[in-house]
């Protein structure tokens, strides 16, 4: 992609230029703690997998593509200074706020949003506000505003699916937004940027109820690399097979292949 310069960074991604205008390339960190090798390698192939999915059932991301295992090319974006985390079941932290009972479904869902305020070290601290606060200091239009809560329950019950199908409750999830701008026809909309991360979302075994994931708004509270792993591992993303299994496997994926040609 020739010369590129650094143009973002926080503790889990550095951004960069590219060659194309209006694409940058976004490069996921292994996180500054023990046991974290691989980390940043493992959070682009989740948060890849899910923008991708999202893209194809037409909720829009920045995502273009995966360059490599931690790299990806996005739309440039301008970034709202506002986010939606949308809540279908009561979580922990949501049970602890308003003593509901933890893993009771809510008859609705409950989007709640958060503004993000940069504190004196150039750090976001995300603030709890209304709608109402949006438009009275103009954050976003009427239509972004109408478009990020639409764009929020989609993709909830989109990937409300997705991870029931691989035996994993979706409690809540958090999104960013940003305003893209469409050189070819002039015109702008809003897309989900950001990254979906394991600490986007909190997710819980749909057998046990047990804890797999826990959503945090704060940059600097990771979630464990195990934890991560079992994401993964659940996702089809890292494959725990022993080798010998995995050759057993493949030789009779050929074998049921080669029969079906002859």
């Amino acid at each position: 992609m020739g010369m590129r310069r650094k143009v973002f960074e926080d503790a889990r991604r550095v951004c960069y230029t590219s060659s194309s205008t209006g694409l940058f390339i976004q490069s996921f960190k292994d996180p500054l703690c023990e046991d974290s090798a691989g980390g940043g390698a493992l959070d682009a192939r989740i948060s890849g997998r899910l923008m991708e999915c999202l893209n194809r059932v037409g909720i829009e991301t920045h995502f273009v593509r995966q360059l490599n295992m931690r790299e990806f090319l996005v739309k440039e974006a301008e970034i709202l200074p506002v986010s939606i985390v949308s809540h279908t079941v009561v979580s922990e932290e949501l049970a602890s706020r308003f003593q509901g009972k933890e893993g009771d479904v809510l008859v609705r869902p409950l989007l709640e949003f958060y503004y993000h305020k940069v504190s004196a070290n150039g750090q976001e601290v995300p603030v709890p506000i209304g709608e109402d606060h949006v438009r009275s200091f103009s954050w976003m239009t009427e239509d972004d505003l109408r478009d990020v809560i639409s764009c929020s329950l989609r993709a909830h019950d989109f990937l409300s699916g997705f991870f029931m199908a691989m035996g994993m409750v979706l409690c809540d999830l958090h999104l960013r937004f940003g305003r893209f701008t469409d050189l070819e026809t002039d015109t702008s909309r809003v897309l989900v940027v950001d990254s979906l991360l394991p600490e986007a979302f909190c997710l819980k075994d749909a057998e046990t109820n047990a804890s797999i994931s826990e959503l945090s708004l704060c940059q600097e509270k990771l979630l464990p690399m195990e934890q991560k792993k079992r994401i993964g591992e659940r996702m089809g993303i890292l494959d725990v097979r022993n080798p010998v299994e995995k050759r057993r496997n493949t030789w009779f994926g050929l074998f049921r292949k080669e029969s079906r040609e002859g």
